[in-house]
């Protein structure tokens, strides 16, 4: 094969890459671009006393700049108390849910990335499978811990999903490739976090059940009276289940 044809391939080969990476970022392109899912209710009129054994002890709301960061301005940020336990400082529990539709910046905002930006320092990272009752399944579930630069004898233990379509998440990758999913023609994503604060004891397992009933519970009046009903998200709805009485109102 002489010089000139050796050049030929390669200059042929480098077009057919080129070529195969502009139509990959095309159908990318049109994967994301879907049509929108609007929550069926605002998250600010979800009842704490719906979620069982947990009482309100702040709600919070952020300013203008910091919504326009979050990039949606459906959201709940609160602290709870759980009721079950005596020693109020265990009691603690933050959740904080919020939801996306008709947007193209795709799951912006992770616990492992925005703890350490606030300056936390990453102590711990684990992927569980949580027994969703309500659901009558198991859903995947990202535990991450933190540790306060000044006071490294505590920890700051998070769990949370995020719900594509239905589906649930521990990361952006896999939630990310169920948004490219061609036969969804509509999308919403939403993310459930919970977090214990200032935690002493935060290798204890009790911490894995409470995050569990937690989001079970979340979870349960979401799907009620708030996410999408699951189907709905293709065209083709006639698999999509029949709403359902709830008694949350």
């Amino acid at each position: 094969m002489t010089h000139h044809q050796r050049q030929s391939i390669y200059f042929a080969l480098a077009i057919i890459v080129l070529g195969g990476s502009a139509i990959a970022t095309e159908l990318w392109s049109f994967t994301i671009i879907k049509g929108p899912m609007p929550i069926r209710r605002p998250l600010t009129s979800l009842s704490p006393a719906s979620l069982g054994d947990y009482e309100l002890v702040a709600s919070q709301r952020l300013s203008t700049d910091m919504i326009a960061e979050l990039g949606t301005d459906e959201y709940i940020e609160w602290t709870l108390s759980d009721r079950r336990i005596k020693d109020r400082n265990n009691a603690i529990v933050n959740l904080f849910i919020t939801y996306y539709t008709n947007v193209q910046d795709q799951v912006p905002h992770v616990p492992e990335e925005c703890n350490p930006q606030a300056g936390l320092i990453p102590a711990g990272d684990d992927s569980l499978k949580f027994r969703i009752e309500s659901l009558d399944e198991e859903i995947d579930v990202r535990r991450l811990a933190f540790l306060p630069k000044k006071e490294q004898s505590i920890k700051n233990v998070v769990y949370y999903t995020i719900n594509v379509n239905g589906t649930f998440h521990s990361g952006r990758q896999t939630a990310r490739l169920k948004m490219a999913d061609w036969r969804d023609t509509r999308l919403y994503y939403s993310k459930v976090e919970i977090m214990f604060p200032g935690r002493t004891d935060a290798d204890d397992p009790a911490l894995d059940r409470r995050a569990r009933e937690l989001m079970d519970a979340s979870i349960r009046v979401l799907f009620d009276d708030y996410w999408p009903l699951r189907g709905s998200e293709r065209d083709d709805v006639s698999s999509a289940p029949a709403p359902t009485e709830s008694n949350n109102d």
